[in-house]
C-alpha cells in the first residue's frame, strides 16, 4: 500500500488543523492552494509525530518518508530531515495544483524534541535552495515471535548442558545465532535457580525460563508486553 494512504486516512485532522491555523501569521489572503497546502502540512506533522510517538529515537529520514510523494493534488518532498524523533529536524516543501491559475509551493518546518516541538509547522518565507533529499527507505523491524524462532529458542533450551546452564552469558551467546543484532536478548539466573531467558524488539518480544529441573517455557509477547507501554 502507498504510504501516502495514511495522510488520506487522517484527511477529517485537516479541518481541524486549519481551525488552528498555522503557526505564522500572513500578509496576504491565501490561495485555495496555500489553503490546503496548510492543510497537507498539518496532516503530515500528525503523521510523523504518531510514527514515533512511544518509541525509543527513531530516524527522522524514516518519519518523513512515512508522507513524502505525490497525492492527487500535491507533491510533497523533503529538504531536510536530520536528527531523531528526540532531537531533530524536518523541513517539507509542499506543491499543490489548484485551478490552472492557483498553483502553490510551500515549505514547513517541524522540530522534534521527544515529540514535535511546535503544536503546528512553522510556515517558511522561502524554501531552502538546492534539490529534495533522497530519503532511504525504513529498514522494517525484525519480528521476533515468529513459529520458527519460537521453535529454534525451544528446541536450543531443551538442548542446554548443565554448565551452559550455570552460565548465562554463554547462553546468551548461542542465542544471538536465533536473535541477531539489532535484537535485543539476555539470559539471567534467578534466586530459584531459573534460567530466564529474553529476546525483544520495540513491538515484539519473547521471554522463556529453564527451571533447575530441566523444563521449558516460552512466552511471546506484542507491544506493551515488551517495552511497557
Amino acid at each position: 500500500m502507498d504510504r501516502r494512504v495514511a495522510l488520506g486516512a487522517l484527511g477529517g485532522l485537516i479541518a481541524l488543523a486549519l481551525m488552528g491555523g498555522t503557526a505564522c501569521s500572513h500578509s496576504h489572503r491565501e490561495s485555495p492552494s496555500e489553503r490546503r497546502a496548510d492543510g497537507h502540512a498539518a496532516t503530515a506533522g500528525l503523521v510523523m509525530e504518531r510514527y514515533g510517538s512511544g518509541r525509543p529515537p527513531m530516524s527522522l529520514n524514516d518519519a518523513a518518508w512515512q508522507v513524502v510523494g505525490t497525492g492527487s493534488d500535491d507533491a510533497i518532498q523533503a529538504m531536510l530531515a536530520t536528527g531523531t524523533t528526540y532531537s531533530g529536524e524536518v523541513i517539507l516543501r509542499i506543491t499543490v495544483q489548484g485551478s490552472e491559475s492557483d498553483e502553490s509551493t510551500t515549505c514547513y518546518r517541524y522540530n522534534f524534541t521527544h515529540s514535535m516541538s511546535d503544536d503546528k509547522p512553522i510556515k517558511l518565507g522561502s524554501c531552502p535552495s538546492g534539490a529534495p533529499v533522497a530519503l532511504k527507505s525504513p529498514v522494517p523491524e525484525p519480528v521476533v515471535d515468529t513459529p520458527a524462532r519460537i521453535n529454534q529458542l525451544t528446541a536450543l533450551l531443551n538442548r542446554l548442558t548443565a554448565a551452559q546452564l550455570a552460565d548465562p552469558s554463554s547462553v546468551q551467546s548461542l542465542l544471538r545465532t536465533i536473535f541477531p543484532a539489532p535484537i535485543g536478548v539476555y539470559a539471567d539466573r534467578l534466586a530459584n535457580g531459573t534460567l530466564q531467558i529474553g529476546a525483544s524488539t520495540f513491538d515484539t518480544c519473547i521471554t522463556a525460563y529453564v527451571t533447575s529441573r530441566r523444563q521449558v517455557t516460552v512466552h511471546p509477547g506484542h507491544g506493551a508486553d515488551c517495552h511497557g507501554g
